[in-house]
């Protein structure tokens, strides 16, 4: 693997993360102070509804990234110049279709806004959303080139410096007028700048890779065409589950809740953003890995990367169910803090979710899509049909409830035996199913544990933030490293990725030493 590569992929991505974590937190914020929760409540709407519509985009920006693969490890320049022109048409066909439906769903809006007070305000607000929605799709087929060559780096600093410039000017905005309209008129702006960088760097340095070729060969053409159908199931059924639990909450709840809600999961969102990028950014290396390499090494590579998504996720996971309601009262106020059993379920989604990270990262990077074309929109109708039973029982945290189980029972069992049958080449994943509904067990335990242990109250939220955070890593750290001891696969892969990492440093140190003897 080029580790140089993926190292400075995940380091410029987390250090923007970071700024844009805290820069959208900050927002958050001052959204809630100056307009209150409503506004806050239909931003969210408007991203579960916009993000529904966006599966017109269908897959197919998926199924050309991985087809680039294979075509710039050989260089053959003909392939790529067609499979880039392509997707050029279609990211144009799409924002069209994103923004004819977007227009047409307009009046029904209000209708899902339940409590919202402003119908005139939903209308202009929602539409200029819309249209920075729309917007992306005028450079993201550049975008996607740049990352097929890892150069994700690049596209990181580009989208997160327009990020950054949208949330300082935002929060002006808001200081300055109080105003949600413009508040989103500077999300239009920001998106315009980004695509105008984008374009200045791709005609510098990746235009010239390309010729005027546009005519796919006939294989090529079947593989993307296969594989952009099976991938439009599993992008609708991402979207039944991301998008329509923000819309369940603020149809049968109301936006107020959703806004209420959304405060919590930005905290977690932009934490599992940030630690995504241990993942995400190393994608299209793994895709030059897999047909370079043999399935064994690939295969190891999966065992270790699972390894450090376990240990990533119990600290990270367990951290948020301490500090959340912490974070929640510094930055808003004790009004905003919600219950327990919320704040738990949306914890148990996320990591859920966080521990399907390694299985889908290397089943996107084998090109896994036409196999598993059905799971993904079999699993947002059933999430759909149990998130609207629970939501009527429990609330809010009904429509996580449901959404829990049907990640359980379809996701954490097809995904995986999908995956080992077409990407490892084994006959099942049986062995694994242990370790994956495991994982989710021990973190269950964890938090349990956690949540029985006597509340300190030092009548100072900051010291209540640090105490209640440095115990969720004694917790966490004791339950790793029991497992550690106990379980010896475990130990064995985390035994070799510490050797890895010392001979890592070995060399380095040599390399320096070396240098400077020179």
């Amino acid at each position: 693997m080029n580790k140089k590569r993926a190292l400075t992929n995940i380091v410029v991505g987390i250090i923007f993360k970071l700024i844009i974590l805290i820069l959208a937190m900050l927002t958050k914020v001052y959204v809630v102070k100056y307009l209150g929760n409503e506004a806050n409540g239909l931003f969210s709407l408007y991203t579960s509804i916009l993000g529904f519509i966006t599966l017109a985009n269908l897959g197919v920006g998926v199924a050309i990234t991985f087809s680039m693969y294979k075509p710039i490890v050989e260089n053959d320049t003909d392939s790529i110049s067609a499979l880039y022109y392509l997707y050029r048409k279609f990211y144009l066909i799409v924002m069209f279709v994103i923004l004819a439906i977007g227009l047409a769903l307009t009046p029904f809006v209000p209708t899902l806004a339940k409590g919202s007070s402003e119908k005139t305000l939903i209308y202009q607000t929602y539409i200029t959303f819309l249209l920075s929605v729309a917007i992306t799709y005028l450079f993201g087929h550049k975008i996607t080139l740049i990352n097929a060559y890892k150069d994700n780096y690049i596209t990181t600093t580009i989208t997160s410096l327009a990020l950054i410039f949208e949330g300082i000017v935002q929060i002006i905005v808001l200081i300055v007028t109080k105003n949600f309209l413009y508040f989103l008129l500077v999300r239009v702006l920001a998106y315009i700048i980004e695509g105008i960088i984008v374009e200045i760097v791709f005609r510098r340095k990746y235009k010239k890779r390309l010729n005027n070729n546009k005519l796919l060969n006939e294989d090529l053409k079947n593989e993307v065409v296969r594989n952009s159908g099976a991938k439009m199931y599993s992008e609708i059924g991402s979207k039944l589950i991301s998008s329509f639990d923000g819309m369940i909450i603020s149809f049968f709840v109301g936006v107020i809740a959703l806004g209420k809600y959304s405060n919590y999961t930005i905290v977690i969102a932009g934490m599992v953003s940030l630690l995504n990028l241990l993942f995400t950014e190393i994608t299209s290396i793994l895709g030059h890995l897999r047909v370079k390499q043999s399935k064994a090494t690939y295969y190891n590579y999966f065992k270790k990367t699972y390894a450090i998504n376990f240990i990533v996720g119990i600290i990270f996971f367990l951290g948020y169910v301490s500090i959340s309601h912490n974070i929640i009262e510094i930055m808003f106020s004790k009004d905003h803090v919600t219950t327990n059993f919320i704040m738990i379920v949306i914890s148990f989604d996320y990591f859920l979710n966080f521990m399907r990270r390694t299985p889908s990262l290397f089943k996107r990077a084998s090109g896994i899509i036409y196999e598993d074309r059905h799971r993904p929109l079999i699993e947002g109708i059933v999430n759909i049909i149990l998130s609207i039973i629970f939501v009527q029982f429990l609330g809010v945290g009904g429509v996580l409830v449901g959404t829990i189980i049907t990640r359980l029972t379809i996701s954490y069992t097809y995904e995986p035996h999908i995956l080992f049958i077409v990407g490892f080449e084994k006959a099942n994943a049986k062995e694994f199913y242990k370790i994956h509904y495991g994982s989710f067990i021990i973190f269950m335990l964890a938090t349990l544990v956690y949540m029985l242990i006597p509340n300190f109250n030092f009548n100072n939220i900051y010291l209540n933030l640090l105490f209640n955070g440095s115990l969720s890593i004694v917790v966490s750290t004791i339950f790793i490293g029991l497992i550690y001891l106990l379980y010896k696969p475990f130990r064995n892969e985390i035994n070799s990725l510490t050797k890895a990492g010392v001979n890592l440093l070995k060399e380095t140190f040599k390399k320096r030493n070396k240098n400077e003897s020179n």
